[in-house]
C-alpha cells in the first residue's frame, strides 16, 4: 500500500502516522510512497510502524532474540 499523487502540503506528518497505523492494523506490511511524498512522510510512517511492531507480541519475541 502506498500514497500516490499527493500534494505534500496537504498531508501532515501526523496524518502519515495515522496512515501507517491504519495500514499496519489492516495487515499491510509493505508501505511506501510515490509522487508528492516527502522524506518526513516516510519517516512518520516508519516511526509509527516501528512503535506498533516493537510493542506487538511478535516484535517483543524478535527483540528478545537480538
Amino acid at each position: 500500500m502506498f500514497f500516490a499523487a499527493l500534494e505534500p502540503r496537504l498531508m501532515t506528518r501526523w496524518d502519515a502516522h495515522k496512515f501507517g497505523r491504519d495500514a499496519y492494523n489492516a495487515g499491510i506490511r509493505f508501505i511506501g510512497g510515490c509522487c508528492g511524498i516527502e522524506p518526513y512522510h516516510i519517516r512518520a510512517v516508519a516511526e509509527e510502524v516501528r512503535f506498533l511492531f516493537c510493542n506487538s507480541k511478535k516484535g517483543k519475541q524478535y527483540i528478545a532474540i537480538q
